[in-house]
């Protein structure tokens, strides 16, 4: 059995970090520092890729026991650095720091903040040839559904897709679509539970409805969060680590990571009365990405770091350390051998390469008008 991942700790679970933003903050930062954080102009062609060198130790900014301790202790190790660790629970928090021009060397950034962190000049664009260990980039990630060519991507890491995960002695007569939770939820009162962010929950209730998952439309935003308040009615709850739910017994069916729902396969009392469903509107996938910040330090050992990170031994060890895919050959590999037994926890890149199937990166009046209607529906 793997480790036990450090995204499981009360300190920072892996569904928090990977989404939990608040949609809010994030677009007052991104105000904030829409002309970038170094005084670049915003469309980043003034910032040069760092070098593949060691330039000093890695200022390294990550949620609690992220990576694996013992890759970490390789590193240091190996290239005669230290790493000085700093540890955030959100990316709230995160992305205030990065806003503010903390000069850390090396992070973790959701796919669907991309598009925001590049218009506001955050991050450095990589250049891949130099690497000595990209070719192990599966073709999804050489070219990402959110950020055309990687250009600012120096790795890829967990990634995951959400359903819903169930217990199947309590509930039956599942179809793979999210109208499961509107059918099944009035039969279980106080048992089912979404998560409580704006743009999973939203995106699913959009996809639904037949509406487009990356609208600026009041009305279809209205027509979801409508949705939303009737599912409401019959919740237990909105929850920031559905996972846990499920693992203690608590949640009959509930919104959940494929991740989540395999470490509650590995520690739940009720893990052989646990089962998983994709649903056939949307998955809201979704990846955290390994990023070198504008303002770093040390860039060209925050690259060294990516790079490392990619050689496919310590792709394995992440895998069996996170129980999430990882978009490389070895991790890729990883991932299918450890969920072997659980044949609906497996993925197919080939869906992945949709636009559709990945969280949509919401700017500007397009996001103030989700939080709009997600306000409604947790005040309902």
């Amino acid at each position: 059995m793997p480790s036990t991942p450090g995204w499981q700790t009360p300190a920072v679970g892996r569904r928090q970090f990977l989404i939990g933003s608040s949609a809010a903050l994030a677009a007052v930062w991104l105000a904030a520092c829409s002309g970038g954080s170094n005084g670049s102009s915003a469309s980043g062609s003034s910032l040069a890729p760092p070098p593949l060198k060691i330039d000093g130790d890695l200022d390294y900014y990550a949620p609690t026991g992220y990576v694996p301790d013992e890759l970490l202790a390789a590193f240091e190790a190996e290239y005669g650095v230290k790493i000085n660790q700093t540890n955030f629970a959100t990316v709230d928090e995160m992305i205030q720091k990065l806003g503010a021009g903390a000069t850390y060397d090396i992070t973790f950034l959701p796919s669907n903040f991309f598009a925001r962190a590049t218009s506001a000049n955050l991050l450095l664009p990589i250049d891949h040839s130099v690497m000595q260990n990209w070719s192990q980039v599966t073709p999804l990630f050489q070219n990402p559904p959110f950020e055309p060519n990687a250009t600012h991507l120096a790795a890829p890491y967990a990634m995951g897709g959400v359903g819903l995960a169930y217990r199947k002695s309590e509930v039956s007569g599942l179809t793979g679509s999210w109208n499961d939770l509107w059918n099944i939820s009035p039969t279980i009162p106080g048992r089912s539970y979404i998560f409580d962010d704006v743009t999973v929950s939203m995106t699913m209730a959009l996809a639904r409805l037949g509406l487009p998952t990356n609208t600026a439309s009041t009305d279809d935003l209205n027509a979801a969060a409508d949705s939303l308040i009737e599912l409401k009615k019959s919740l237990g709850g909105f929850a920031s680590s559905a996972g846990e739910k499920l693992t203690d017994g608590q949640a009959l069916l509930l919104m959940n990571y494929t991740g989540a729902t395999y470490q509650s396969l590995q520690t739940s009392e009720f893990a052989d009365d646990i089962d998983f469903e994709f649903c056939s509107e949307t998955m809201s996938f979704n990846s955290d990405c390994v990023v070198v910040p504008a303002a770093a330090k040390h860039p060209g050992t925050g690259l060294v770091f990516a790079d490392f990170l990619l050689r496919p031994d310590n792709m394995t060890k992440i895998v069996d350390f996170v129980g999430y895919p990882v978009s490389t050959t070895a991790g890729n590999e990883a991932y299918n051998a450890l969920v072997a037994d659980y044949p609906f926890l497996q993925y197919d890149e080939a869906v992945l390469t949709n636009p559709n199937v990945w969280l949509a990166s919401l700017q500007g009046e397009q996001l103030q008008a989700w939080n709009q209607a997600w306000s409604r529906v947790k005040a309902s």
